[in-house]
């Protein structure tokens, strides 16, 4: 049954599995290859994951309106950053073996959302009313 509690729960459970996900690649990673910049890029990777749901939530809070993706996010919205594009990205990265490759895509294309983002956020203030 749907409830806001479970919708909640939800996107928590969404941030922890993001979490856990990238941690896991990251260590099989530094396993591997055990380089500082390795660590570097994941920590970039877990900063980045989720910014996309914390921007819109702290969106609605300030703003008191629900962040509207397809009127704010434009041509950022083709950056697969979002929870289903992260994901999808991951499992591309897993079947073709290419998990360091992964963790940079989620770097760039996660804080090139959250900039954008806060960019427009930015621009939509100054031209309220």
């Amino acid at each position: 049954m749907k409830s806001r509690f479970g919708g909640y729960f939800d996107s928590i459970l969404d941030r922890y599995a993001d979490g856990f996900i990238v941690l896991g690649i990251a260590l099989g990673l530094y396993r591997t290859q055990p380089h500082w910049w390795i660590l570097l890029v994941s920590a970039l990777a877990l900063i980045g994951a989720p910014m996309s749901m914390m921007i819109k939530d702290r969106f609605k809070i300030n703003f008191r309106r629900d962040y509207n993706s397809d009127e704010m996010d434009g041509p950022a919205k083709f950056l697969l950053a979002n929870w289903d594009g992260r994901i999808f990205i991951i499992s591309l990265g897993g079947i073709f073996n290419q998990l360091l490759f992964v963790l940079i895509i989620l770097v760039i294309t996660t804080n090139l959302l959250a900039l954008y983002r806060l960019i427009r956020v930015w621009y939509f203030e100054k031209s309220e009313p």
